[in-house]
């Protein structure tokens, strides 16, 4: 377990014009974050922008809660999380997109017929993405696999062909506890249908979405996209 470190890179910070972009074209930065905090799309924000190792754009906008207790500093420090729907699901969806393999206002069911006896099927693409589908927040599928007997019928600490899901070293998941998870994301209802309410579970359909487009991420070189760094350090 763990990340791959490598000596530290000190970022030179210097105007946009030296890796030459227009210093005038990153303005509109300030308007699109001001609109989204004026629409509490976020309470704030902070925007870094390096390139070939030189930081030309840096700026804190805001607060970090909407209580606006404490307003945003550049030397804040953040928990990146959440970091795969970026770098994985939203690449792929981008390109099926961009090659018109899905619509953004196609019912999931379109994509995924097993969802068409559900009140998963109907919900929209667009609606997912911008998190006003009405799915739960997230589901916490982990936690009846804490106790006897369920966790040792989930968990195994050698793999087999049952047991070979790799959750971490020396612990392996058991094949079939897909299925429940897949059960109870179908049963979880949506209790927030029109509303904005980060979810999850959408991307979880997302995931056997791509896997419906097998060619989707055959397309996208990763190396290509993301820095070796990046792809190598942090297992994307």
């Amino acid at each position: 377990m763990g990340i791959t470190t490598e000596p530290p890179m000190r970022l030179k910070y210097t105007i946009p014009e030296e890796v030459g972009i227009n210093s005038t074209d990153l303005l509109a930065i300030d308007k699109i974050v001001e609109d989204a905090i004026r629409a509490q799309a976020m309470p704030g924000c902070q925007v870094l922008i390096a390139k070939d190792g030189k930081v030309i754009w840096e700026r804190g906008y805001g607060f970090h809660t909407y209580s606006q207790a404490e307003p945003v500093q550049n030397g804040d420090l953040y928990d990146l999380a959440s970091i795969t729907k970026i770098a994985g699901s939203m690449l792929g969806l981008m390109n099926m997109y961009e090659t018109k393999a899905i619509g953004l206002y196609d019912p999931l069911k379109r994509y995924l017929p097993g969802l068409d006896t559900t009140d998963k099927g109907n919900l929209v693409l667009r609606d997912i993405l911008i998190h006003e589908a009405g799915l739960k927040a997230w589901i916490g599928f982990y936690e009846e696999t804490l106790t006897e007997p369920t966790r040792s019928q989930t968990y195994h600490s050698q793999p087999d062909d049952q047991y070979c899901v790799k959750v971490a070293d020396n612990m392996y998941m058991n094949r079939d506890y897909d299925a429940k998870i897949w059960q109870a994301i179908a049963a979880s209802g949506l209790p927030n249908k029109g509303d904005y309410k980060y979810s999850d579970l959408g991307f979880y359909y997302f995931k056997k979405l791509s896997k419906k487009c097998p060619k989707t991420h055959e397309r996208l070189p990763r190396r290509a996209i993301l820095p070796s760094a990046w792809t190598c350090h942090y297992g994307i």
